[in-house]
């Protein structure tokens, strides 16, 4: 595995402050929760108030339990994902304290492009994970993320007899570029090549130092087993949330396919992704109840459907985040 110690100077683990307050990331959960059932309250009168209500009562029990269930199993992939990567980096960490530790991380996914989800550094530093290793798991987590979601995509296509070129991009550029970068990076003059020193520009050499340490880490973690690994794993991860959906459409509105919920689901991700809002706030939402539209579902089962998988996938898995970011405490946890 290529991770080619940085030189003394930028090798030094920076000290980092206590984990951040879960306290005050629940109170700002409260306010964002708040503003979204006020925004969905609004659309629900603008669609059909009477029409949103019946398609509630319509979830039922079973689909309300089968939802949760396939949130813990997509939860489940991805923290095994994350371990597997951890170990692949050299770090074995008690199981309990990982779930920990992942699970407050994806408080921070409420950030841009959920470059929050780093914090996780801080957290992880009283095990002795350097930055450079916390940073690149988090690149290889994000990139699988990617690949998977644009892979689950393509096969729902192919499933429906169609082709859906843009996912097919998303994966070629991420997935296999990704591996051919990689690949690049991990041979010897593209390794020399990154991580040199430069004499003539020390400061700037310094400087890039710190973002070349976590990539030459993430090109060794990015070999042809870990990505198929990775990617299997969230292709599980995020096909569980995308049977949520054909759960939640199937008890709303009956008719839409399991393929044509697959396709909907993995393009409104990659669409609230590429939009940079927290958690796709909004951009994920619209494009979930625009595509169900386009399927014949109405206004107002779409909303249902697509907030009902929100509220799974999104709303859930962040209060499970501020519980575990809670049980660190101000001070920092030891271990588990």
């Amino acid at each position: 595995m290529l991770d080619t110690p940085a030189p003394a100077q930028a090798a030094s683990h920076p000290v980092f402050p206590g984990p951040p307050d879960g306290r005050k990331w629940l109170g700002g959960l409260c306010l964002v929760l708040a503003l979204a059932v006020t925004c969905f309250a609004v659309a629900a009168h603008l669609a059909d108030a009477e029409g949103v209500w019946q398609a509630l009562r319509r979830l039922g029990p079973q689909v309300l339990g089968l939802g949760l269930l396939l949130t813990l199993c997509s939860l489940l992939c991805r923290i095994v994902r994350w371990r597997f990567i951890l170990q692949a980096l050299g770090h074995h960490l008690p199981a309990l304290f990982l779930v920990r530790v992942y699970l407050a991380g994806l408080v921070f996914s409420a950030t841009p492009g959920k470059l929050g989800e780093t914090a996780r550094a801080v957290l992880l530093q009283p095990q002795k994970v350097p930055l450079r290793h916390s940073v690149a798991a988090f690149i290889t987590d994000r990139s699988a993320d990617v690949v998977a979601v644009a892979a689950l995509g393509v096969g729902a296509a192919w499933w429906l007899g169609q082709r859906h070129l843009l996912l097919e991009l998303v994966v070629a550029a991420a997935g296999l570029g990704g591996l051919l970068v990689a690949a690049l990076l991990r041979s010897p003059r593209g390794g020399r090549w990154l991580v040199q020193p430069r004499p003539a520009a020390q400061g700037l050499w310094r400087r890039w130092q710190a973002l070349a340490s976590p990539i030459t880490a993430w090109a060794g973690l990015w070999t042809g087993r870990r990505f198929t690994v990775c990617v299997g794993l969230g292709v599980l991860a995020y096909g569980c949330q995308a049977l949520l959906l054909a759960a939640a459409v199937q008890a709303v509105w009956p008719g839409v396919g399991l393929a044509a919920c697959l396709l909907i689901f993995a393009s409104a991700t990659l669409i609230g992704a590429a939009s940079l809002l927290p958690g796709g706030l909004g951009a994920m939402d619209a494009a979930l109840v625009w595509q169900l539209q386009a399927q014949g579902v109405p206004l107002s089962a779409a909303l249902v459907a697509a907030v009902f998988t929100r509220v799974c996938t999104l709303w859930l898995v962040w209060l499970l985040g501020v519980l575990a970011l809670l049980s660190f405490g101000r001070q920092g946890s030891r271990t588990a």
